[in-house]
């Protein structure tokens, strides 16, 4: 599930940058799919951290103002991150690297139920555990 768009990619990067970062075959356009596969790629990874409290994907259509803003703004990040680390920008060199580590760090509180995602969306599943207590007493379970 695509949660964002190339329009949302060249909000940070312009237009003539982007091929820089998709064209792995040099003849000076984007490679067909490529960005659409690393955005794919990306809000999986949101996925995986919300997955544990909260339907996803969080959309069945295109793409909508309904999604949550934390969920659009942490797929293009991540996306940001990993076209940069295709052209071997890995780490501290990567702009966009540190920024995408605190928004993991959100995305797991968010995913455990610690911090909100947002306050028009509920959750599928209630973050916790069972905790199960046995009592015996003149050999009787209760």
């Amino acid at each position: 599930m695509a949660y964002i768009s190339i329009t949302d990619i060249t909000a940070y990067l312009s237009v003539t940058q982007l091929p820089n970062f998709t064209d792995d075959d040099r003849d000076g356009n984007p490679d067909p799919g490529l960005l659409d596969s690393i955005i794919e790629v990306a809000g999986n990874e949101v996925d995986g951290y919300l997955s544990s409290i909260y339907q996803t994907p969080f959309l069945t259509g295109s793409i909508s103002s309904s999604l949550p803003a934390k969920v659009r703004y942490a797929t293009t990040i991540f996306t940001l991150e990993q076209l940069y680390a295709r052209r071997d920008f890995i780490g501290v060199n990567n702009p966009y690297t540190q920024r995408a580590d605190l928004i993991r760090g959100d995305l797991r509180l968010i995913g455990t139920g610690v911090a909100p995602l947002d306050s028009n969306l509920s959750r599928s599943f209630q973050p916790g555990f069972s905790v199960l207590s046995v009592n015996l007493v003149n050999d009787n379970f209760f």
